[in-house]
């Protein structure tokens, strides 16, 4: 089964609870679905200390928020959990998929996590342009 989101959260209901987490993939994955946008990545930090969430669409690539280095992890243990990965044991290149639901559409978003030679963590995440069905009324 595909899990979908948004979802009702309680805390407790999710190990991984953590609200701003939870505010900002909703937000990002609306606003990236509305736009147009067909995929998303969150790049691993740079000497900045600093990491890039970007979007491409239509125009190309652009930058959507950079956020500090200690946000990373948070932002993608949440993302993980929303694609069903496991968390105990994570491998070079995990994937998964959930469904998304936008106002009367669900739409399927694909997420492929890779790690680096350096252990840093980057994430891409596919976006459908098209509603794959309306939700259950």
């Amino acid at each position: 089964m595909i899990r979908r989101f948004p979802a009702p959260s309680e805390p407790g209901s999710d190990s991984h609870y953590d609200p701003w987490t939870i505010k900002l993939w909703d937000g990002l994955l609306a606003d990236s679905i509305r736009s147009g946008r067909d995929s998303i990545e969150v790049l691993a930090p740079d000497s900045r200390r600093k990491f890039t969430i970007r979007g491409h669409g239509a125009g190309g690539w652009e930058d959507i928020m950079e956020l500090i280095d200690k946000a990373h992890r948070p932002v993608l243990r949440r993302l993980k959990v929303m694609a069903g990965f496991g968390l105990v044991r994570p491998t070079a290149t995990e994937q998964g998929r959930f469904h998304f639901s936008v106002r009367d559409h669900v739409y399927a978003i694909e997420v492929t996590v890779t790690v680096g030679p350096d252990g840093a963590e980057t994430a891409v995440v596919e976006l459908s342009t098209q509603p794959v069905e309306e939700p259950a009324q």
